[in-house]
């Protein structure tokens, strides 16, 4: 009977800690904006998509006066096509516009210029960079909205959006792999996406402080599916051939 108490004593014991286990593994999914039910909420934390509106490029006249650099980078953007304005994405940003106050930025700003580099000016600028893309492109709302889907609920869970998530500057957000003023919908070619590829992860010391391989680059290159180009070039193969950015 004691021996048949104790197993009952630690069965207890366990189910209530599995319990607390489940608890918190819940509480922290729901801090990092994550569903800890396989990513069954994805539009969690997510901000309401901008407003869209029509005549976008007498909206942003009076932006690219300033900005020409950007008005080229526009000019063939998948989003000017569809109703985006400068507005839609950085607000009205008036303070910036009458220059009322000495270096105003616009109202939706996450990095500015320092003369040198390009800062990020808020902490987890990045995430919030990737929660914003997603009030439109987040696979539930892509499809009122018409634009194109990503897997949100997969992306927040990825390597790339859990780094994004603690705040790591490195980590890349949307804007480092999708040009926010020149956006496309034409397909890439494998030696372009493994040159993006390579742009962080070719970098010895970005990768040793991510605590990831360093010579993945180097090796794909040197490896069978690097060289398979230089004798079957039908056969090219790039990084999204085994890994997708955006997935688990």
């Amino acid at each position: 009977m004691m021996e048949s108490s104790r197993h009952l004593v630690a069965l207890r014991v366990s189910l209530v800690a599995a319990l607390g286990a489940s608890l918190l593994v819940a509480a922290g999914c729901r801090r990092l904006g994550l569903s800890s039910q396989g990513g069954k909420n994805p539009e969690v934390n997510l901000p309401s998509p901008p407003t869209r509106e029509t005549g976008t490029a007498e909206k942003s006249a009076e932006c690219m006066a300033c900005h020409t650099e950007i008005e080229k980078e526009f000019a063939s953007d998948a989003h000017k096509a569809g109703d985006f304005s400068c507005a839609t994405c950085h607000g009205a940003s008036q303070a910036h516009l009458e220059k009322v106050e000495l270096d105003a930025l616009p109202e939706r700003t996450w990095r500015h210029w320092d003369g040198k580099r390009w800062v990020w000016r808020l902490p987890q600028a990045t995430w919030k960079v990737a929660q914003f893309c997603a009030s439109c492109h987040a696979a539930e709302r892509a499809e009122r909205q018409g634009a194109k889907a990503i897997g949100w609920d997969a992306f927040a869970g990825h390597r790339h959006g859990k780094a994004l998530q603690r705040g790591c500057v490195d980590a890349p957000t949307c804007t480092d792999c999708h040009a926010a003023h020149g956006a496309t919908q034409r397909p890439w070619q494998p030696e372009e996406i493994i040159e993006l590829c390579a742009s962080c992860h070719g970098n010895k010391e970005m990768m040793k402080r991510a605590g990831v391989k360093e010579r993945v680059i180097e090796d794909f290159r040197a490896g069978t599916h690097g060289t398979m180009p230089k004798v079957a070039p039908e056969l090219r193969t790039s990084c999204l051939s085994c890994h997708h950015p955006h997935a688990r």
